[in-house]
């Protein structure tokens, strides 16, 4: 019987770490590109953040970052010159687990796209 080493591994190899800045990058790209002459309206916004999500999420699967769990969260709102802030919290392992975000704004909306990669022991 042949035991394959890599299923004991309980921390990421150095070249396999998730990357925040390499993936703030890539949701700048998707978001920027599909976003850039959206007007804001109100009955297209849950079908607009399920179709970021799903890009966002199916292109880092791309990127190979295995035994990873990673979520996308999309929030999209009308832009009428109010504040927002918006905040999470995580229990996890600093070492291993992390996370990025990006904010798009223009005329009409902003969206705050939120990755968070969480290492599967």
């Amino acid at each position: 019987m042949t035991v394959n080493q890599d299923s004991y591994t309980v921390r990421p190899s150095f070249k396999d770490k998730f990357r925040p800045n390499k993936v703030k990058a890539i949701i700048k790209d998707i978001v920027d590109r599909a976003l850039f002459d959206v007007k804001y309206e109100p009955e297209k916004v849950a079908e607009n953040c399920r179709a970021l999500s799903e890009q966002v999420r199916n292109d880092l699967r791309s990127t190979q970052h295995p035994r990873y769990k990673v979520m996308v969260q999309v929030v999209l709102g009308d832009k009428k010159g109010q504040g927002v802030r918006m905040g999470t919290r995580c229990f996890w392992d600093n070492d291993t687990d992390n996370m990025t975000s990006y904010v798009y704004t223009n005329e009409s909306l902003f969206c705050v796209v939120a990755v968070f990669a969480c290492y599967l022991y």
